[in-house]
């Protein structure tokens, strides 16, 4: 009866021993994959950044303030910021 207790307290403390591996194991493992989470989402902000600084919309703007100063002035060509912009 002694052998049958201490076979099954030492498969338990076995399993026990796995569970606790099992566990260090997946934890240490979120700290990789966390990093790639936090990498690519930077990949993602850096992405709508450039967007951000580089859209249509900003040289659409830009255009038009250069135009209009070039137009207030007095005998200003108003066609030649266009002319440079559409090559």
């Amino acid at each position: 009866m002694f052998k049958r207790a201490l076979v099954a307290l030492g498969l338990v403390g076995a399993m026990a021993l796995m569970l606790v591996a099992c566990s260090v194991t997946a934890y240490n493992g979120m700290g990789g994959l966390d990093q790639q989470v936090q990498s690519q989402w930077a990949q993602v902000e850096n992405t709508y950044q450039r967007r951000a600084t580089s859209s249509p919309v900003t040289a659409r703007c830009d255009t038009t303030l250069s135009l209009m100063s070039t137009a207030a002035q007095p005998n200003g060509d108003w066609r030649a910021p266009l002319k440079s912009t559409a090559s």
